[in-house]
């Protein structure tokens, strides 16, 4: 076991140095020069020759990455060129937010969508494994950033119910709270909830069909025992590999629910620091969301031999 751990974590470092130098020379190869944004198109030469110095951007492309990974290693993301503030405070503002949101919503697919799937599947061929298996079609298949402007309009501007945008701490009014973060936690797990619900119904319907279920059955067991205790475990190992998949997707892909509701969170700060040519933000952000689907996929892939004993590390 912990040889396999060492061997996953120095892949997962691997791959989050690959990642790290896709995006900076993406990044680097969009139009435009940040230093002029910053400036204006007022700015002279010498100012923007005297900033690109400030900034580092003087530099050839592969000394300003190996400086900016050198900064990293040492815990320093580096100073954004857009915002003028340590990349680090600006993170540690608004990772919690990008976190609650994306972990909420993780939850709440996972309480509704795993219980979901296995009623269908149980009750296969009924009008509850219809309306379940419509209702997870129409989840996935709708975009969520319009059923956010049309929760806006409706919930917000003709009921009045909640408020249209922003984001309170639930440490600072519990109540404002979950009025502002009940329509996008809503929204962000609508389509992981259907997955799951899809995922979970499939994999318990290959299950129960297996001789072990017949055999606890006949062994007079009780259909909760035989379906909680013998067939969902056995079902678990394709849904939690999907779990794994959404949990990244959830707190790296907010990016729509935070621009609809005017959220500043991680989404909110990597579009505005796009458009802005913010190398240092984008990279950093990018870097942050990697690490957390990389260590979603590390706990999956550890959770698999608790679920299946038969599965072995080597």
């Amino acid at each position: 076991m912990t040889t396999y751990l060492i061997r996953r974590l120095l892949q997962t470092l691997v791959i989050l140095l690959f990642v790290t130098v896709i995006v900076f020379m993406i990044m680097h190869l969009l139009p435009g020069d940040p230093v002029r944004i910053m400036l204006g198109d007022e700015a002279t030469p010498e100012q923007i020759e005297l900033m690109r110095k400030e900034l580092g951007l003087d530099k050839p492309l592969p000394v300003q990455y190996l400086s900016w990974l050198g900064d990293v290693l040492q815990g320093d993301l580096g100073r954004s060129i857009a915002y003028k503030q340590d990349v680090n405070e600006l993170v540690a503002k608004r990772i919690p937010i990008t976190f609650h949101l994306g972990f909420s919503a993780f939850i709440l697919a996972v309480i509704i969508g795993i219980p979901a799937g296995v009623i269908a599947a149980v009750k296969r061929g009924s009008w509850i494994d219809s309306l379940i298996t419509v209702s997870a079609n129409i989840g996935m298949a709708v975009p969520t950033f319009w059923l956010g402007i049309l929760g806006v309009y409706l919930f917000a501007l003709k009921l009045g119910w909640l408020p249209v945008q922003g984001y309170t701490s639930p440490f600072e009014d519990p109540w404002q709270s979950f009025r502002q973060s009940v329509m996008p936690i809503i929204l962000m797990s609508l389509t992981a909830l259907a997955s799951l619900t899809r995922q979970t119904r499939s994999a318990m319907l290959e299950v129960i069909r297996q001789d072990y279920i017949r055999t606890a059955r006949s062994k007079g067991l009780s259909e909760r025992r035989v379906i909680l205790g013998h067939a969902l475990r056995n079902a678990l190992i394709p849904v939690v590999t999907l779990l794994g998949m959404q949990l990244g997707f959830l707190v790296g892909g907010s990016v729509f629910i935070e621009q609809v509701f005017n959220i500043p969170g991680m989404g909110r700060l990597m579009v505005q620091s796009i458009f802005g040519q913010d190398y240092v933000v984008v990279q950093s952000v990018v870097l942050i969301v990697a690490a957390t689907v990389a260590l979603a996929n590390l706990l999956v892939d550890i959770a698999y031999g608790y679920i299946d004993p038969r599965i072995r590390y080597r």
